[in-house]
């Protein structure tokens, strides 16, 4: 292990992107300039991986950077320090890996199969080169494959949205194959402005777009150049186009977000501090966001703080609910900042839908709205 400052001369290096896997995961034993480190056994996978291709090419050791690894988790000073300079580790990286996991059988042939398109349409005008696309007889196995990869954890985590929206080259790996994440995402996938790769639309699908995760699908349109629909630089926008992204510790569902505001030279709205308790935290966001939800409707700022508790773990149940029914005490201090803000009939859950605290309307806070995932 190295220390490097993130200063001219930048040292290249590859910053890691994968799922840590849960708490009960397998556990592998790597040596680290002579200490006895245990990680997790995704990670291992994605070492022996990365090792092998570089072993394959003559490319000899790569210098890695590994949030799990290079940051102290034990150590609550060091991870508030780390944490809130993520943006730069993570923009400033020679290359971003997105490590997908091992191979099934389906994943290993259409990785094949991508990288041939790859090579042919180089250069060419391939959104109509159609004869180019798979036989019928394979294309059950390659729709089987994309269904699967894009149901694998990676896409679900809250991390990748600020890993790779930062990554000045992104790779996509799984098992040993790497590719460019522009070419897993337009050439590979969907054709940009969401047009099926292969024959016209209605013919053959590759998937579902309305079950996207929200992660992959901002990760798509990136590379399709669409990235710009999200406002990246509001709180309150990113928590509402994310807050279904998973994560470990709850807190992350806010500090995960920071490094994406900061990267635009903005002063970070929420301090980094991994002492405070979720309740701290939600009233801190809710400060933080409080001049959107002046603007907002009764409904939506509701929703809004709905959304922060469940993202925070701090809902209780299903009786715990704005407008009716039983309260914890974080509910009530919910219901009265909100009152305070004039939102004064925050929305309830009758079963059916959203009901609206002023008008007793149903109203649809599922939807997307100003071209932000909710």
């Amino acid at each position: 292990m190295t220390h490097c400052a993130l200063s001219n001369p930048t040292p290249n290096y590859i910053a890691l992107s994968y799922a840590w896997g849960d708490a009960e995961s397998p556990r592998e034993t790597i040596r680290i300039n002579g200490v006895t480190v245990q990680i997790r056994e995704n990670l291992r996978h994605a070492l022996d991986s990365i090792i092998s291709v570089r072993d394959a090419v003559n490319d000899g050791p790569a210098r890695l950077w590994i949030d799990s690894i290079c940051i102290d988790q034990s150590n609550t000073a060091e991870k508030n320090h780390q944490v809130q300079q993520m943006s730069n580790i993570y923009s400033t990286a020679t290359t971003v890996v997105s490590w997908l996991g091992l191979h099934t059988p389906e994943s290993a042939i259409f990785f094949q199969w991508g990288m041939q398109q790859s090579s042919v349409r180089r250069g060419e005008n391939w959104r109509h080169t159609l004869s180019l696309g798979p036989t019928l007889s394979l294309r059950p196995t390659l729709s089987k494959a994309v269904e699967e990869l894009l149901s694998r954890n990676y896409w679900k985590r809250l991390w990748i949205v600020q890993e790779v929206l930062l990554a000045l080259d992104h790779q996509i790996m799984c098992g040993t194959d790497c590719v460019a994440g522009d070419d897993f995402f337009n050439r590979w996938i969907t054709a940009p402005g969401g047009v099926p790769l292969h024959g016209p639309p209605g013919e053959f699908q590759w998937f579902d777009k309305t079950v996207e995760p929200p992660g992959y699908r901002l990760l798509r349109e990136k590379c399709s150049g669409y990235g710009d629909i999200y406002d990246f630089q509001s709180l309150y926008r990113l928590f509402c186009a994310f807050h279904r992204q998973e994560c470990m510790n709850p807190l992350d569902k806010i500090f995960g977000l920071l490094g994406i505001i900061t990267s635009y030279g903005r002063e970070s709205p929420i301090a980094v501090d991994y002492g405070k308790t979720p309740e701290q935290l939600c009233f801190d966001v809710l400060d933080a966001v409080r001049s959107d939800l002046r603007h907002e409707s009764p409904s939506d700022a509701g929703w809004f703080a709905f959304s922060l508790l469940k993202a925070l773990q701090l809902y209780e149940d299903d009786s715990d609910e704005f407008g009716t029914g039983s309260k914890s005490s974080i509910t009530e201090r919910v219901d009265g900042y909100l009152e305070n803000l004039g939102k004064d009939r925050p929305p309830t859950w009758d079963g059916d839908g959203w009901q609206d605290g002023k008008t007793g309307r149903a109203t649809d806070t599922i939807s997307i709205k100003r071209g932000y995932l909710l």
